[in-house]
């Protein structure tokens, strides 16, 4: 029986990834620093296969790809592009923020 296909979102063959109440672990979001995903609208999204699995916002952004490859080359690990909606993408963002504020909670701690 053959898999069921993501949704394609553009001619680029993009395949699009709902991430809709679900949470991206710690250990994901490590891959990308929270700086490089503000501003280039990425986000990591998972490990599939070996490879790191990104969510992008604007699929068509060709600084973004490049900021990918460069971020991928020095983790030594392919990637694959997801287009993600632009609520999803701000909801991982806020899970970077609430890890940063468990860390300072926890070194306050200390």
């Amino acid at each position: 029986m053959p898999q069921a296909q993501e949704p394609r979102s553009d001619a680029r063959e993009i395949p699009v990834r709902d991430l809709s109440g679900k949470k991206v672990s710690p250990d994901i979001l490590k891959y990308i620093p929270q700086e490089s995903a503000d501003y280039y609208k990425f986000v990591p999204i998972g490990i599939k296969d070996s490879a790191l699995e990104v969510g992008m916002v604007d699929t068509e952004n060709t600084e973004a790809h490049n900021a990918i490859s460069i971020i991928a080359d020095k983790l030594g690990m392919p990637f694959k592009i997801f287009k993600i909606s632009a609520d999803d993408f701000h909801a991982i963002i806020d899970d970077y923020k609430n890890l940063a504020s468990e860390v300072n909670k926890v070194l306050s701690e200390l």
